[in-house]
């Protein structure tokens, strides 16, 4: 029952993203929300920067109709939302490196703060358990935060950032073993399946072309990490 329940969110998920991406591709221009060519970007005109709104839509509203949510997942979505409602001024208005890091570091600090989850240990070495103490919370913050930076660095080339986001995505659910709640793995099989109507957009598969933005690939790096 709640392997289906699961799949009509992710569904419900697809479904939203795939409309997201219709209505926002019209409101690009008026937004400003628009990659345009430079000598530093080599595509042919401007193209939409709505990719990562349309799937963070769909991740939403396949939460919202899932229900059921943990402590984590709510806040890991209201994180989410903040990182992306800057995503998008950056894709707009170009923000500074430091305005950036400053509200990346404050979204892991609030997901530390609130849910007491962050990484405690680095595994066994010799049978000695490498145990991080409080040196885990500024590893947690590096390793999220670089993450996420990579995941924006690699939204160079079409399909990059999303075929590498499922693959991390496949990663994941290969190697979890727990319960069906509305916790990480659940939304990350949101975000997989908002993720198949852009990479389709983005391949020029489905009408005109749209590129993630900031507000994409900064999000989908925090999510899986």
């Amino acid at each position: 029952m709640q392997d289906t329940r699961t799949m009509l969110a992710c569904a419900a998920a697809l479904f939203t993203s795939a409309v997201a991406i219709v209505v926002l591709r019209r409101l690009a221009e008026p937004l400003g929300l628009l990659d345009r060519p430079s000598d530093r970007k080599q595509h042919q005109g401007s193209v939409p920067l709505v990719g990562g709104l349309a799937m963070f839509c769909g991740v939403f509203v396949g939460a919202w109709w899932y229900g059921d949510a943990t402590q984590m997942s709510r806040m890991l979505l209201t994180t989410a939302a903040g990182l992306t409602i800057m995503g998008s001024l950056d894709d707009r208005h170009e923000l500074s490196v430091r305005t950036r890091l400053i509200v990346q570091t404050l979204a892991v600090f609030v997901m530390i703060g609130s849910t007491d989850v962050y990484i405690r240990s680095l595994g066994t070495l010799n049978g000695v358990q490498l145990q991080l103490g409080p040196l885990g919370i500024p590893v947690t913050l590096i390793a999220v935060i670089g993450l996420l930076n990579a995941f924006n660095m690699m939204d160079g080339i079409d399909g990059l950032s999303g075929s590498m986001g499922l693959v991390g995505i496949g990663s994941i659910f290969a190697f979890h073993h727990g319960g069906v709640t509305l916790g990480v793995t659940v939304l990350i099989a949101m975000l997989g399946a908002a993720m198949i109507p852009y990479l389709a957009a983005n391949l020029g598969l489905f009408g005109r072309k749209i590129f993630m933005g900031d507000a994409g690939s900064t999000v989908l790096g925090y999510l899986l990490g």
